[in-house]
């Protein structure tokens, strides 16, 4: 909760991290830290470049990834947990994912800002969420509920299968028979 609680945003001027010597713990908000597991957590959403490929799709559009993001950031919000999207294949916040892990791991200086402007670059440090914060996301979304379950608006993808994977049956051998082998 200390940790959590010690964010200062690197963008306010004048702003003053909790001291060691200063135990104040102030109440946090509803759902916030809900389920606090006592490690810091990160939670990273890779391949973000996806995002243009679903978009063309047309089955996406910017109401949906909204969507998506408040569900993330609300489950980040419950576990106290950073949020990154990363795009190895356009090289998106991957210093940014390694810097807070460093920073995280070792105490070193962080300064960099909570992003949430490009969908496919979405960076949230732990302790800077919040459900005002969120409600913003949600009041973009028009047409469906943005409290509706996820998987009533985001629906997976179907499996596909080639006809080779699904006749070949895999059987495995006995492990003390294959020990037997091997001596």
């Amino acid at each position: 909760v200390k940790s959590f609680q010690s964010y200062v945003d690197p963008e306010v001027q004048g702003s003053s991290s909790l001291k060691d010597d200063e135990d104040v713990s102030l109440p946090l908000e509803e759902h916030t830290l809900s389920c606090n597991l006592g490690i810091q957590l990160v939670v990273v959403c890779a391949k973000s470049d996806c995002f243009v490929q679903l978009e063309k799709n047309e089955k996406y559009q910017d109401e949906h990834f909204d969507f998506l993001q408040q569900h993330i950031r609300k489950f980040c919000l419950n576990y106290g947990a950073a949020l990154v999207y990363v795009s190895t294949k356009d090289n998106k916040n991957i210093d940014i994912l390694h810097k807070y892990l460093i920073h995280k791991a070792y105490g070193l200086k962080f300064k960099v800002p909570a992003y949430t402007v490009e969908r496919d670059a979405v960076f949230i440090p732990a302790g800077w969420d919040s459900s005002k914060r969120i409600a913003v996301l949600c009041e973009q979304i028009k047409h469906f509920n943005s409290r509706e379950p996820l998987n009533n608006i985001i629906k997976s993808p179907p499996l596909t299968t080639t006809t080779s994977q699904q006749s070949e049956n895999i059987s495995s051998e006995d492990d003390q028979v294959l020990l037997l082998a091997q001596q």
